[in-house]
């Protein structure tokens, strides 16, 4: 095959690296191409002059490095993120110092999806624009509704859920269901502005999960204008948590899930209720701590006027009554044991001086007419009569003699 260009001068048959690239290149920038393909790893720096990103098929199996000049992207006004299909227009390149193949954008178009979501993006610069998405011109969602409105589909779970969930945190309001399909806009916003029209206190508005085409009735701009235009308090539920919508930029408030958004529409009577709950569990320990003090308070009361009662004072005086009975018995016992002892000691001591005692022991006791005693031999008289007092009597005698006391004490010796 001919190399375009090559020198025929007939000294040099080939070309040096920086020659063929140059060459290629050349060629390459007679050729205009349109290619479709999916992006990811975008670049785009500030410093840099240019956008840069890698285009590849479905399979990952071919890719190509581009780049698109930074003045171009800011007029085309649509963000290259990854993962966008698209179709890009211009010519490659050959960067000489590496040999490098790179494909430099003139412009490019999303495709399928991609071509909504810019639509979609489009959409929402032009309302913010316009000040719907600003913070003042969101109505505050009531703390405690009487009146909630809901619209969504009729045949799906998201109503039971909503239902399910309002029952179970504040079963206090009144629910006024519109169901709708969820595929039309049309219907969604009829069903916005009917009930607008019945003075509810709110409104949640949802649907469950589904596929990016599924979300696109909720990106209707007339929809979103009603949203923005009610009187009434809009709670949006659409979808899941990575869901996203323009009505939930323009609701009141957005909530990631239709059973988020049924507990937001609870938040002030689920508090309030729980704030109840906890003023009886207080006011229930209270009753029943003071009628615990009030029982035992009572239970003493009782004691005491038990204690204070009739039978009461009697038992306790017949109970001192008997215990002062026995004491009194066991002290008169334990005096008359010991009157009886001393007087047994009395009578014993009195019966060893009584001269009768003396008598027993062969004693007696010799008086003279006048009665007196007769302790000593001079005291009476030959001839004198005595009497002489015996264990058993008296003996009448006449002194016939007298001797000395030795005398006497001798016959005693003798005798005894």
């Amino acid at each position: 095959m001919a190399v375009p260009n090559m020198p025929d001068d007939g000294a040099k048959s080939y070309l040096t690296v920086k020659e063929a690239i140059n060459l290629a290149d050349s060629a390459l920038s007679e050729l205009f191409f349109v290619i479709q393909g999916e992006v990811s790893s975008v670049s785009n720096r500030k410093n840099y002059k240019a956008v840069y990103f890698t285009l590849k098929d479905d399979d990952g199996k071919s890719q190509i490095n581009c780049l698109i000049w930074k003045n171009t992207y800011e007029e085309i006004g649509i963000e290259l993120k990854e993962g966008m299909l698209v179709k890009i227009k211009g010519k490659f390149s050959i960067y000489a110092a590496r040999g490098e193949l790179s494909f430099k954008a003139w412009g490019f178009e999303p495709v399928g999806e991609g071509d909504l979501r810019v639509k979609i993006e489009r959409l929402i610069k032009k309302l913010d624009a316009e000040g719907l998405f600003e913070p003042e011109h969101k109505l505050p969602i009531p703390k405690y509704p009487e009146k909630v409105g809901v619209v969504t589909s009729g045949s799906g779970a998201v109503i039971h859920d909503i239902i399910r969930t309002i029952n179970r945190r504040a079963p206090y309001f009144e629910l006024d269901f519109w169901g709708v399909s969820v595929e039309s806009s049309e219907q969604m916003g009829q069903a916005l502005l009917s009930l607008d029209e019945l003075g509810l206190d709110a409104i949640i508005f949802g649907r469950g999960g589904g596929s990016f085409e599924d979300f696109m009735p909720f990106n209707d701009e007339k929809l979103v204008r009603i949203i923005y235009s009610m009187k009434t308090p809009v709670i949006t539920g659409i979808g899941h948590n990575n869901d996203n919508s323009i009505c939930d930029l323009v609701a009141d408030y957005c909530a990631s899930t239709p059973t988020a958004a049924a507990e937001k529409i609870t938040e002030g009577l689920f508090e309030l209720r729980n704030q109840v709950d906890s003023i009886k569990t207080y006011l229930a320990d209270l009753v029943t701590s003071r009628i615990d003090i009030q029982s035992q308070y009572l239970e003493k009361m009782k004691l005491r006027l038990n204690a204070c009662s009739p039978e009461s004072v009697l038992a306790s005086n017949k109970m001192r009554f008997d215990y002062n009975l026995s004491r009194l018995n066991s002290a008169i016992a334990a005096c008359q044991k010991t009157q009886a002892s001393e007087l047994k000691n009395s009578v014993a001591r009195l019966q060893a001086l009584s001269p009768m005692s003396v008598f027993s022991r062969g004693y007696s006791c010799a008086t003279n007419s006048q009665g007196h005693v007769l302790s000593k031999v001079e005291q009476c008289e030959v001839g004198e009569s005595i009497s002489v007092m015996l264990t058993d009597g008296s003996l009448n005698c006449e002194i016939k003699s007298k001797s000395s006391e030795q005398t006497f004490k001798d016959e005693l010796n003798t005798t005894f």
